[in-house]
């Protein structure tokens, strides 16, 4: 199983992370979500948890990916 931690920018902290969770689970492949508001960082486990669909669903979410690396 993979785990990427994404550093993120923009959203709405106050309701982001139920909307990054919503996101992110309808994306094939991901298992599990952590939200860390504090540090911006989304942690992603499941397999081929970096890619353009992860992205596409944090967009979707209202954030941008500044980095991303396998924890």
């Amino acid at each position: 199983m993979d785990e990427i931690r994404y550093t993120v920018q923009g959203g709405d902290r106050a309701g982001g992370a139920g909307g990054i969770r919503r996101s992110l689970a309808r994306v094939d492949g991901v298992h599990e979500v952590t939200v860390d508001p504090g540090a911006r960082t989304v942690t992603v486990r499941g397999s081929d948890v970096e890619g353009q669909q992860i992205r596409a669903a944090l967009a979707e979410a209202g954030y941008a990916v500044v980095d991303a690396a396998p924890c």
